[in-house]
């Protein structure tokens, strides 16, 4: 998975989000993975919202 191409096509603004998880040694290709995890601000999340984006149940509800 290129993910550094992946997070470009989503086109987020700079400074709203930032790569977690296993993103960072996915990128300097310490480990491989299938998805992306993500954080973004309240405001882009609420961008996302209104641009139709499905919004999940926390996977994980007992866990904050």
């Amino acid at each position: 998975m290129d993910i550094i191409e992946k997070i470009k096509k989503l086109d987020f603004p700079q400074g709203q989000y930032i790569i977690v998880g296993s993103g960072p040694m996915v990128v300097r290709a310490i480990k491989e993975s299938n998805d992306i995890d993500i954080v973004v601000s309240v405001k882009l999340f609420e961008k996302c919202k209104q641009d139709g984006w499905e919004q999940l149940p926390w996977t994980y509800p007992d866990k904050l």
